[in-house]
Parts: C-alpha cells; structure tokens; sequence
C-alpha cells in the first residue's frame, strides 16, 4: 500500500510524436522539473528547467546527454555558462559569468578549466594563463591593466618569477607563499639593488607609482630588523623595528610634514606605549 502511495507521488508525464515533445517530472507531488526536447537520430535540442520553472539550460544533445553547444543559467535567469560541451561535461572552449560580468573564458577538460584561459574582475583582466583542474598553474598577474607578475602559480601562490611595478621589473626570483625569497631585486633603471637569499636581506619595496614604500630587512621574506616606511610622496612616516612583517618592538612615527608624533613601542603592527606620544 505504501508503494502505491509513493508512485502515486513520483511519476513521469511525456507527451511526444517521436520527434520533439515535453517531459513533466513529478516528485513527492511536486512538479520538478520540465524538459523540453526535440529529437532526430538521437541528436536534438534541449531545454531544462527547474523547480520553479525558470530555464537552467539549453543546448544541443547526443543520446541523452550534453553534447555540442549550449547555455547555462541561475536562478534568477542570467546567463551563468556558454560552450562547448561532450557526454555531459564542459569540454573545449566556454565562459563564466556572474550576473552579466564576464569571469573566465577559456578552455575545459572534463567538466574543470583546464588548458589556457582568462580570469576578470569587474569586467577587468586579472589574470591570463595555463589551468590545470582548476588550479592556475603559470601566468601572467594584472592590476587596473598593468602587469604586476608573470610566471609559474600554483593555488594562486607565487612560485617563481617576476614582479613589477608600472610594469617595471621589481624582483625575479622565487617565492615562499607570496613572499619574496630567493632572487634580486630592481630599480627603475634596472639596476640590481638588492639580493635575497632563503627570504634574508635587505630590500626595497615600492608603491604602484614607482615611489619608495619601504627598505629595510627581510627574514623568512618578511619585514624583520630596522626599517623605514615612506608615503605616497616619499616622505618618511616610520623607522624602527619589525617582526614578520609588522612593526615590533621601539620604533618612531612621523606625520607628512617630518613632525614627530609618536615614539615608543609597537607589538604586532599596533602602538604599545601610552606615555611615550609626543604631539
């Protein structure tokens, strides 16, 4: 008995003459799903839809399954995917979408980005370059257009090559989870300034405009020892001490007219004194 009310919940209705028709997929007595198709020699068009009869796809198919072109949509009936497609996966060349903002275009291999493509923020290039299941793997980096690295990726993790600033070279080398740690580094001209060795030595860093940022030393390619940090304009805000990568220990603070505003201790990036402000 329980089996019949079951199957009196869950059923198929298929109206066809062969060659196209619909199919009204009943679940828990619930309308599910509506496949539209049409079909000649086991080829045909298809459009799904879901639950609440928007469309999700729409595509060519072979023997059931996606095969050829065809479109992908969310909920809200935005294009999410258009490409190729073979036994059911993403296979060839497609693109992702969000909402109308192109997010990545290239190729596919079994359903994942595989082989060379492209990745946008905000309709923006960021990064170009080889995928393999998912994972970027070599490439080049771009911020507002301008390249910032080029070379071997992996987990979005800069491996080894080339950073620049105003697409000049800044370090070539390699690197321990995005920081800097075997390699040299540039000025403007092109000029060795710098060499590190296992993330060790004394570096110089640099704002997007070319401006000096900081220069001081490195340990485990992070800002450990004396350094100094400088605006926009160059002129110098901080000098003392760091501990991976934030200001530790005695150091100085300075506003943008060389005015003393703060001397004393800092513990992880913060000030640490409340005796010690002079203003």
């Amino acid at each position: 008995m329980e089996k019949e009310k079951e199957k009196e919940k869950n059923f198929i209705v298929m109206v066809n003459d062969g060659l196209k028709g619909n199919i009204l997929v009943i679940k828990n007595g619930k309308e599910k799903a509506i496949i539209s198709y049409e079909m000649k020699g086991g080829k045909g068009y298809k459009k799904e839809y879901n639950q609440y009869g928007e469309l999700k796809f729409e595509g060519e198919f072979i023997n059931g399954l996606r095969n050829g072109k065809g479109k992908e949509y969310l909920l809200d009936g935005s294009l999410y995917f258009e490409g190729e497609y073979l036994n059911g996966l993403r296979n060839g060349k497609g693109k992702e979408y969000n909402h109308g903002q192109l997010l990545f275009e290239g190729e596919y291999l079994n359903g994942r980005r595989n082989g060379k493509g492209k990745i946008y923020d905000k309709n923006k290039l960021i990064f170009e370059g080889e995928f393999s299941n998912e994972i970027r793997r070599e490439g080049k980096k771009f911020n507002n257009g301008l390249l910032v690295f080029e070379g071997e990726i992996y987990n979005n993790y800069k491996v080894k090559g080339k950073s620049y600033v105003n697409e000049k070279l800044e370090f070539e080398g390699e690197y321990f989870y995005n920081n800097k740690w075997d390699g040299k580094g540039y000025d403007e001209s092109g000029h060795i300034i710098y060499e590190l060795h296992n993330g060790k030595g004394k570096v110089k860093e640099y704002y997007n405009n070319g401006k000096l940022s900081f220069e001081g030393e490195y340990i485990k390619g992070k800002r450990s020892g004396e350094g100094k940090e400088y605006n926009l304009r160059g002129e110098l805000i901080f000098e003392g001490h760091y501990l991976n990568g934030k200001r530790n220990g005695q150091g100085r603070e300075y506003d943008g007219n060389g005015i003393l505003i703060y001397e004393g201790k800092y513990l992880n990036g913060k000030r640490n004194g409340e005796k010690e402000k002079k203003i």
